[in-house]
């Protein structure tokens, strides 16, 4: 199972994105250093040096590592569009690397890269996936063009050789893309590996709201059950509801309100008062809903119904998607 890092060593120091994401880049390295010795590097540096350049995310064949938050630009490509409006891959892969490192390095990104565009709701296309050599003169991605396209030379990269390894990146993050449950090890994740993802996953602040999703999957059989712990600090709210989400559309499929239940320990990490009870816990019937693609929302809101009225804050969990299985009657 491939270790995930959010480690943002890289502070923001290129600001906030302006405008929406727009696809990502592939880069691969140009030294043989792991994942979490490019992160070290990067920590250590001031943010004068880190101009020099870095990416959202450096990968391994073992580790995947968020080193700046994807709402931020990150400086990666020398180009001010691609810096500001496309997320950075880096693959551990230069010539010193041994091919079987390198080409599980690539399905890792490959892997967080269908996870992100998800996220970020865009499809897989030539548009949204790119080479770094088409924002800026340079042979990256380097040994990708060696290993999937032949190509190994210091000349500029001919538009038939791009494009052919666009449609390469293309047809392999497009597998994930399409498939939410396929790992980047080539399996189908598991139950036990599929928990342990999303109870290994970090929490999330949007908007003042922090939520955090310890248990997503199917329980009972014929039911998608969401729990965790949700809070705003120190505004509270009356109910907390958890909804699916349709992942294609965005709508939502059904919802249920959550029991109120005692959390100590988030209470203690957030300095919340000792009554607050953020935990939530809930089951959602799938039965009639076969064949979609679903993830958890979480509402804190002081409307009984579910709705907004009164105030409310959400959480979506867009980034962890279940397809509802189709069973026979």
């Amino acid at each position: 199972m491939v270790k995930i890092i959010n480690n943002s060593v890289c502070r923001g120091v290129a600001d906030k994105r302006v405008g929406s994401v727009k696809g990502v880049v592939i880069h691969n390295t140009w030294t043989n250093t792991t994942a979490e010795q490019e992160m070290n590097r990067l920590e250590n540096m001031t943010p004068k040096q880190l101009e020099a350049g870095f990416a959202h995310y450096y990968v391994d064949e073992k580790t995947i590592i968020r080193t700046e938050d994807t709402y931020n630009r990150a400086w990666h490509v020398a180009n001010s569009e691609g810096n500001n409006s496309y997320l950075g891959y880096e693959v551990r892969g230069n010539r010193e690397t041994s091919k079987v490192v390198f080409l599980q390095a690539e399905q890792n990104v490959f892997w967080q890269a269908a996870i992100d565009l998800h996220y970020y709701g865009l499809s897989v296309n030539r548009d949204t996936v790119k080479c770094h050599h088409q924002f800026s003169a340079t042979e990256c991605p380097k040994r990708s063009l060696m290993e999937h396209c032949g190509f190994d030379s210091t000349f500029a990269i001919p538009t038939e050789v791009t494009a052919k390894m666009q449609d390469y990146f293309i047809s392999q993050i497009k597998k994930y893309y399409d498939d939410p449950t396929l790992q980047p090890d080539g399996s189908s994740e598991g139950d036990n590996e599929h928990d342990e993802i999303i109870a290994g996953s970090p929490a999330k602040t949007i908007n003042g709201m922090t939520a955090k999703l310890d248990i997503y999957n199917e329980n009972p059989i014929g039911s998608f059950r969401g729990a965790g712990w949700a809070h705003a600090g120190k505004q509270t709210f009356n109910y907390c509801f958890i909804f699916l989400m349709d992942a294609e559309t965005g709508n939502e499929i059904e919802r249920q309100q959550s029991k109120n239940i005692a959390r100590p320990d988030v209470n203690a990490i957030y300095g919340l008062a000792n009554d607050n009870k953020p935990g939530f816990d809930g089951s959602i019937n799938i039965t009639k809903q076969a064949g979609k693609k679903a993830y958890i929302k979480i509402r804190l809101t002081n409307d009984s119904s579910g709705n907004t009225v009164g105030g409310a804050k959400d959480v979506d969990f867009n980034e962890y998607v279940l397809t509802i299985p189709k069973r026979s009657h």
